[in-house]
C-alpha cells in the first residue's frame, strides 16, 4: 500500500501535540483510493497501530507463498474502508436509522478491529494461546489463558492508543467522540454487548427506534450472527490478491442488495440482502474453505506454525512474551521482530540464567525454520466421526488425538520414541459456523421487500450437505530419519484400523436398518 498523500499538510499536521490533523488520501492494491478522516489519520500515525506493519496477514503462510508479504496494516485500513462503503449505503436507504456519528464509529472500529493481534497475527491466539496454558500449572490462571482473545485485546489497545496519544484525544474531542462513542467502537470490533448476542442483550447502550434495537450496527465489522462482514471480504480479496487467487465475489454489489430488515420475535433490525445473491454468499463461504485448506492450514504452514509455538515458548518466561497482553505498553512492540530479538540476543542480557540453555533451544528451532529443516509430516488422514466412544461412567470422549498420541508411543516403547518426537493435531476446515449452514443465518428478502424463506433445493443440488472437514496430521519433530519412519508406519497402522472400525459400524447400521 502507497502512501501517496494528496492532501495539503502543514508542518503543524505532523506533531503529535497538534490540535489539527489533516485527512489522507492513500493508494491501496486492493481498493485503489482510499480517502481516509483525519480521525482515522490520527489514529494510523500512532505507535499501537502502527505496530501492524510488522505483523503478517497469513502468519507462517509467507514461508509456503512468498508473495503473501501483505500485514495486518492494510489489511485494517481496507477494512475501515469497506465499513465506511457499506454503513454510507445503508445510511442513504434508512436516513431515519443511522447518525453520522454511527458512521464514523464503523469506520473507526473496522480500523482499530485488529489492533489486538500478536505475533505471527492468529498463530498467538491460536495454538500458541494453547501451548501456553496447557503448560501453565494453575488452572485457574490457565482457564483465563484459554478464554483471552484478540478481539478483547483489540479493544484494549484502543484504549491504551486514546490515553498515550494527544493528538487522538484532541481529534477525538473535535468530533465529539466521548466515552459513550469509544464504547460502541469497543462493542462493534466485538461483534457483541458484553459478550452477548446484541438481539438478546438487554443492555441499554443498545440504540433503539421504535422499540427496535439496532442490532445491524454490530453486523457490519465482525457479524457473529453469520460471519458476512467487511473484515471478511477484505481478507479474502486481500489474501487472494497475494497468493496469485482471484476473488469473484463482488462485496460492492452485495452492499447495494443489501438493507436493513425487522427482526419480529426479538424486536430488532438486522442486515437483509436479496435471495438472489445466495448463491454468490455460498461462493464466498467456499472461498474461504478453499484458503484454509490450501493456504491457512496448508500442512506446511502449520508445520512452521508448531516450529514458531516451539520456538517462542522456550523462552516465554524468560522474555516474558505471552505475559504481555496484560500490558499494552509492553504489547505495542510485540510483533513478528520477536524471533529476530531470540536470535540475536545474548544470555547476560536476561536475568534469569536459564535463558541460556533454553535461548539456545529456540535459536535452533528458529536455525531449522531458515534452512528448511521442518517437522515432516508422517500422516494425514479425514475423520468422519468419533471413532472412540465413552467408557460408561466416563466424563468426556476418548478424541482421537490423545488416541494417536498414546498408540504412537506404546508402539514405540522399545524404539525410545517420546512425546518430544511428535506431534499430533485435528484441523477443522469449515465454512465459517463448525459444521452449520452460515447461510441459513442470513435474512433474504424477495423482489416485492418481503421477508424470503429459501433452502439449498430452491438454488442448486450440488451445494454441500456438510459443512466442515476434520483432519488428523502428525508431524516428526526429531531429525533422526528412523523415529521419523516408525510414527509414519505407526501413524497408518493406525488410520487403517480407524478406517475398519467406521466400515464396520457403518455395516452394522445397514443390516439392522
Amino acid at each position: 500500500m502507497g502512501d501517496n498523500s494528496t492532501a495539503p499538510t502543514s508542518s503543524a499536521s505532523t506533531n503529535n501535540a497538534s490540535p489539527e490533523k489533516e485527512g489522507r488520501l492513500i493508494k491501496d492494491a486492493i481498493h485503489g483510493s482510499i480517502e481516509l478522516d483525519p480521525v482515522l489519520a490520527a489514529i494510523i500515525d500512532t505507535p499501537q497501530f502502527q505496530r501492524l506493519r510488522n505483523i503478517k496477514q497469513l502468519g507462517t503462510s509467507y514461508w509456503v507463498y512468498p508473495s503473501a508479504s501483505h500485514n495486518r496494516f492494510e489489511h485494517s485500513i481496507g477494512t475501515s474502508y469497506l465499513c465506511g462503503k457499506f454503513i454510507t449505503i445503508l445510511k442513504e436507504k434508512h436516513p431515519h436509522l443511522i447518525t453520522d456519528m454511527d458512521v464514523l464509529c464503523i469506520k473507526i472500529a473496522g480500523l482499530c478491529h485488529d489492533m489486538g493481534h500478536g505475533p505471527f497475527s492468529h498463530v498467538f491466539d491460536g495454538p500458541y494461546k494453547k501451548l501456553i496454558a496447557s503448560k501453565c500449572k494453575d488452572e485457574e490462571k490457565s482457564r483465563k489463558i484459554r478464554e483471552w482473545n484478540h478481539e478483547e485485546q483489540s479493544c484494549k489497545m484502543f484504549d491504551h492508543m486514546i490515553a498515550e496519544n494527544e493528538m487522538v484525544r484532541k481529534v477525538f474531542e473535535k468530533k465529539r467522540i466521548g466515552e459513550k462513542e469509544k464504547q460502541l467502537v469497543n462493542d462493534l470490533i466485538k461483534g457483541k454487548i458484553d459478550g452477548e448476542d446484541p438481539s438478546k442483550s438487554k443492555d441499554v447502550r443498545i440504540k433503539e427506534t421504535d422499540g427496535k434495537k439496532h442490532c445491524f450496527l454490530y453486523e457490519i465489522v465482525s457479524n457473529a450472527r453469520n460471519g458476512i462482514d467487511c473484515d471478511k471480504f477484505d481478507y479474502l480479496m486481500r489474501d487472494s490478491y497475494n497468493i496469485g487467487w482471484k476473488c469473484n465475489f463482488d462485496c460492492m454489489r452485495y452492499f447495494n442488495l443489501a438493507k436493513i430488515v425487522e427482526d419480529e420475535e426479538n424486536n430488532s433490525l438486522h442486515i437483509g440482502v436479496r435471495n438472489k445473491e445466495q448463491f454468490a454468499l455460498y461462493e464466498l463461504f467456499h472461498l474461504r474453505y478453499a484458503l484454509h485448506h490450501q493456504v491457512y492450514q496448508h500442512k506446511t504452514t502449520k508445520a512452521i506454525e508448531a516450529m514458531i509455538c516451539d520456538a517462542l515458548s522456550s523462552v516465554d518466561e524468560e522474555m516474558e512474551i505471552f505475559k504481555s497482553i496484560q500490558d499494552p505498553a509492553a504489547f505495542t512492540y510485540l510483533t513478528d521482530a520477536i524471533i529476530d530479538e531470540i536470535t540475536r540476543a545474548k544470555p547476560e542480557e536476561f536475568t534469569k540464567p536459564s535463558y541460556d540453555k533454553k535461548g539456545g533451544k529456540a535459536k535452533q528451532v528458529i536455525n531449522r525454520i531458515h534452512t528448511r529443516n521442518l517437522y515432516q509430516i508422517c500422516g494425514e488422514g479425514t475423520i468422519f466421526e468419533n471413532s472412540k466412544k465413552p467408557k460408561q461412567g466416563a466424563k468426556k470422549d476418548v478424541n482421537e488425538v490423545e488416541d494417536l498420541k498414546k498408540f504412537i508411543l506404546d508402539e514405540n516403547k522399545s524404539e525410545n520414541v517420546t512425546e518430544q518426537d511428535f506431534l499430533v493435531e485435528e484441523v477443522r476446515i469449515s465454512y465459517g459456523k463448525g459444521n452449520q449452514d452460515p447461510v441459513d443465518s442470513v435474512i433474504f428478502f424477495d423482489k416485492s421487500e418481503k421477508i424470503s424463506k429459501m433452502g439449498k433445493e430452491d438454488i442448486s443440488n450440488i451445494l454441500p450437505k456438510h459443512f466442515q472437514d476434520r483432519k488428523i496430521r502428525v508431524y516428526c519433530k526429531s531429525v533422526d530419519e528412523k523415529k521419523r519412519k516408525l510414527i509414519e508406519n505407526t501413524f497408518n497402522k493406525w488410520f487403517e484400523d480407524l478406517k475398519s472400525k467406521k466400515e464396520g459400524t457403518a455395516n452394522e447400521q445397514v443390516q439392522r436398518k
